[in-house]
């Protein structure tokens, strides 16, 4: 459930929940802050040397170009890696969301996240920081807690899943309702335009660090590091 509107339906309840506002168009100065610059071994726009990691791998075609995705778009483009990726993130109910606070610096903060309706919803209660910084600043990435790898059998580790996107906060006072309102409860919801998905795990050998993702107009890649 979304947090904020006490008394008010889970996501899961709602049967269809309008955008209420456009797909988000890129943020500027996006610099380094995903993983493609570093784990292709690439130079980055920040001037510093990525690690020198080769790509064993690369699957697919050259990604969604219409812009951000929803998440029913990416399960369409990745069904499988979007599957295990949602398997990840619904092990746990609580997350961490990494948001940038208004000197630039980041911030790390416990969150509730929802996949509905082919959409990844964020929920916010009135006044907190971490709503405040996406209204300032939409970037956003999202950390799927996991359990601990067994040392015995590293192979065996399901592994963790990360995404990252800009938040869009919805202000239409009709969505809003649907979410639980009233409106003038205060509290803040935000839909997630995704332009990363990430999968880390270890290869069944227990031999490889095994990196899986998606990237915004890069498809679907994977690479290997031992």
């Amino acid at each position: 459930m979304v947090a904020g509107r006490g008394g008010g339906a889970a996501i899961s309840e709602i049967k269809s929940s309008p955008r209420g506002v456009p797909r988000a168009k890129r943020p500027p100065d996006r610099r380094c802050e995903d993983l493609r610059g570093c784990l292709a071994g690439g130079a980055r726009s920040d001037g510093g040397a990525g690690r020198d990691l080769p790509f064993l791998e690369t699957v697919g075609g050259g990604g969604h170009h219409g812009g951000m995705a929803s998440w029913q778009e990416i399960e369409k483009e990745i069904p499988d890696l979007a599957a295990r990726v949602l398997a990840l993130m619904g092990e746990r109910k609580h997350k961490t969301m990494a948001t940038l606070r208004r000197d630039g610096s980041p911030r790390i903060s416990g969150i509730e996240v929802e996949f509905k309706d082919g959409e990844v919803w964020l929920g916010s209660m009135a006044g907190a920081v971490k709503g405040r910084d996406l209204k300032r600043d939409p970037r956003v990435a999202i950390h799927g807690t996991s359990d601990d790898p067994d040392e015995s059998d590293p192979g065996a580790w399901g592994g963790d899943a990360k995404l990252a996107g800009t938040a869009v906060e919805i202000t239409d006072p009709a969505v809003l309702e649907r979410f639980g309102g009233p409106p003038e409860a205060g509290s803040d919801l935000f839909r997630v335009d995704v332009t990363e998905v990430v999968l880390t795990k270890v290869d069944a050998a227990g031999e490889h660090l095994v990196v899986e993702m998606w990237h915004e107009g890069e498809g679907h890649r994977v690479v290997r590091r031992k």
